[in-house]
């Protein structure tokens, strides 16, 4: 019997260390960020990331919680895509990116005239030649006191994406208030622009 009980010990001692190895050994391989295993973390993780903090998907706290809070939110998948955009691949050039925030440029005097906007709030970044990638983001003014727009990337207040045929999209910083986008792609373009095309224009903005 006593026989018995030290073998049961023993195996028992063996299951534990084994199930401890395992999860350390699933630990330690563990990328934050990664959320669909492959290895590096990108634009796809973030989109998972964003339908965790929306509840559409089983949040995964072990590799989404970027900040370590214990939830998944929104802090989160901006982190996960301000990973993911220095490894994004971008398409060979064919064109120039340019900068207007001329009342007059063909897009400002689109978005100002189909959702009467001050045009002194929107600033145009557009390609040329025209691959119908194109965005116009509207700004909010620099204090309530103030009669001027800011260029600060704090005082974004919307994103307007349009396309060759002139279709316009609108993207917010919460996805609240989206057109033509699901809540998710409103949030992730809001954030590309931010993060990644704002900062290639330092002299212009502000905060990025």
């Amino acid at each position: 019997m006593k026989k018995l009980k030290m073998t049961i010990s023993l195996v028992l001692s063996c299951v534990l260390f084994s199930s401890l190895f395992v999860f350390n050994a699933y630990a330690e391989d563990v990328i934050k960020g990664d959320i669909n295993g492959d290895g590096e973390v990108k634009v796809a993780d973030a989109r998972i990331v964003l339908s965790m903090a929306a509840h559409i998907t089983e949040p995964d706290v072990q590799k989404a919680d970027m900040n370590s809070d214990g939830i998944v939110s929104l802090e989160d998948a901006r982190a996960v895509l301000a990973i993911s955009v220095d490894l994004v691949e971008l398409p060979e050039k064919t064109g120039e990116n340019l900068i207007s925030d001329d009342p007059e440029n063909e897009f400002i005097k689109l978005i100002s005239e189909t959702y009467k906007i001050d045009s002194k709030a929107l600033v145009a970044i557009y390609a040329v030649p025209d691959l119908g990638n194109n965005f116009v983001l509207e700004f909010g003014k620099k204090s309530a006191f103030s009669s001027e727009y800011s260029r600060s990337a704090k005082d974004l207040k919307k994103v307007y994406q349009i396309d060759l045929e002139r279709n316009i999209n609108i993207a917010t910083s919460t996805g609240i208030g989206c057109v033509g986008c699901s809540m998710g792609e409103s949030i992730l373009i809001f954030n590309l622009v931010k993060t990644v095309m704002m900062p290639e224009f330092p002299d212009y903005f502000t905060d990025v």
